[in-house]
């Protein structure tokens, strides 16, 4: 009951922060540096699972058991970062410039009718399929994939310092992402963001069929007998690579993600990223929801079948945006004929 208790406070406070954090991205980007700034945070974000797995390894390193002493100084330096970082968020930079366009404020009621109108409009709903999608990956390789790997008994004594490992190289993977396309975001953005999306569907798609192959099928519902082996003979060095890939396939969507939404809906971008935090929250529910009662091919097949439609929806969103910007050949003669006859 208490974990459940957390649970909703943590995500409760996760859904007010990351909106604001979204809006807060959208006001203070542009379209040439949307790309870059939605990168760079994303590189800076998830940073925390290289750094915080790489403190719990060093801390459990050895321990059969918990103790006390041990806690306390993880649950202490938790809490001293979350209140520094708390502390941090009143010294960012005012958006004056926000308010002086001449934006009314809504209430709360009227947010949410505008988030409900945004909501059923045709790009929206397709972007909920790739948001849909974001919700499931996050709860594989957060949940589903350590678990496997931790229950997976042909690892022998190393699966829990090889699941704490394969959430370092997550991170790292998450990392390099969100910096390579934060350095680059300029230049991929001039070709559209379909490239950099299908990037990350492939690379998904080979972390789930290689996680097919390493793992056994009822790894994440319980511990595995050591002759209970996977396709292959588990390799702690694929583990380890599959737990890169689906951290570099995650920042392929997510910055990209961000970067289309900051852009696209910048005028409403408060109901752009509550309906996408919604749409991935709700996704991610369903998937710990029925993690304990599916085998992990079952799981991967799902996740696998949403990464390419998520990828499809958000090319033929991208797609109409881009055919939205284009001038018609009949408005560019009329441009051109108005500007001849126009007196010098």
């Amino acid at each position: 009951m208490v974990n459940n208790t957390n649970t909703v406070f943590m995500k409760t406070g996760g859904a007010l922060l990351w909106t604001a954090q979204g809006n807060f991205l959208s006001v203070n980007s542009d379209n040439d540096t949307v790309d870059r700034n939605s990168g760079i945070f994303w590189a800076i974000f998830v940073s925390s699972n290289f750094i915080g797995n790489l403190f719990v390894y060093f801390q459990f390193q050895g321990k059969e058991d918990i103790d006390g002493e041990t806690r306390n100084l993880v649950g202490i330096v938790l809490l001293c970062v979350a209140s520094a970082g708390t502390l941090l968020m009143f010294i960012l930079r005012p958006t004056p410039w926000v308010d002086g366009e001449g934006q009314v404020r809504k209430s709360p009621l009227e947010a949410l009718k505008a988030s409900a109108r945004l909501f059923i409009t045709q790009d929206m709903l397709l972007l909920s399929v790739t948001f849909f999608y974001a919700g499931i990956h996050l709860s594989i390789y957060s949940a589903v994939y350590g678990t496997s790997v931790g229950f997976t008994n042909a690892f022998g004594k190393d699966r829990k310092a090889l699941t704490t490992i394969s959430s370092i190289f997550i991170g790292l993977g998450e990392v390099l992402g969100g910096a390579v396309f934060g350095i680059f975001g300029s230049k991929t953005v001039k070709h559209g963001r379909k490239p950099i999306v299908i990037l990350g569907c492939i690379i998904s798609l080979m972390a789930y069929f290689f996680a097919f192959l390493n793992l056994p099928h009822e790894s994440p519902l319980r511990e595995t007998e050591p002759f209970e082996t996977a396709i292959l003979v588990s390799d702690k060095y694929l583990t380890v690579f599959i737990g890169f890939l689906l951290g570099l396939s995650d920042a392929c969507l997510k910055t990209q993600l961000y970067a289309f939404l900051g852009s696209t809906y910048k005028d409403d971008s408060s109901s752009a990223f509550a309906i996408y935090k919604f749409t991935e929250c709700l996704a991610a529910s369903l998937v710990f929801w029925y993690s304990r009662l599916v085998g992990l091919y079952w799981q991967l097949l799902v996740a696998a079948v949403c990464s390419v439609a998520g990828t499809f929806c958000f090319a033929a969103v991208e797609w109409r945006q881009s055919k939205r910007l284009e001038i018609s050949p009949t408005e560019m003669e009329e441009t051109g004929k108005f500007l001849k006859d126009a007196p010098e």
